[in-house]
């Protein structure tokens, strides 16, 4: 008996082998999961305001109170609302002697009513904000001095917060 020799048909295989494919690669696509790119925007804060501030000479009993001839520049950008701008003020210490000036002998400009209020106790001098930039000018004033006090510079420290909403 004489058999024939067998032959594959090379195009069949390669066929199949490409249904097979296709058959995965749609079952890779049908399980796949969209990617989820969710961005996430964190929160922004930027407060700028100049590292010195001079509160100026005050002259003892020279009557009333005296007013700086600088103003302080502040510039606050947030992406987020906020209950706005608090300042703070430790008490003024003199350069070589135990001598100080309380803070509540100096006052800030509240924008919300144009009021001087004593930092005595922080003080919210904007009230509310929305997200955005704003710069604003804080003025000061300082209560008549007499001659009690040491003469000489005075220091301390001002603290420029934005407030929780």
């Amino acid at each position: 008996m004489h058999t024939r020799p067998r032959r594959d048909n090379p195009p069949r295989q390669a066929i199949a082998r490409l249904s097979l494919l296709a058959l995965g690669l749609l079952l890779s696509l049908a399980l796949a999961r969209p990617a989820g790119a969710e961005p996430v925007v964190e929160e922004y804060l930027h407060i700028e305001v100049d590292s010195s501030y001079d509160l100026g000479s005050v002259i003892p009993n020279s009557g009333g109170l005296h007013e700086p001839d600088e103003k302080l520049e502040v510039l606050v950008a947030a992406n987020f609302a906020h209950g706005g701008l608090t300042i703070s003020l430790t008490d003024l210490e003199h350069e070589a002697s135990e001598s100080t000036i309380s803070r509540s002998r100096v006052s800030v400009r509240d924008f919300q009513t144009g009021t001087f209020l004593p930092l005595n106790q922080p003080r919210n001098v904007t009230g509310p904000a929305n997200p955005g930039m704003f710069q604003l000018e804080l003025e000061f004033r300082v209560q008549e001095l007499d001659y009690s006090y040491s003469p000489g510079e005075y220091s301390g420290v001002l603290t420029v917060t934005v407030a929780p909403d």
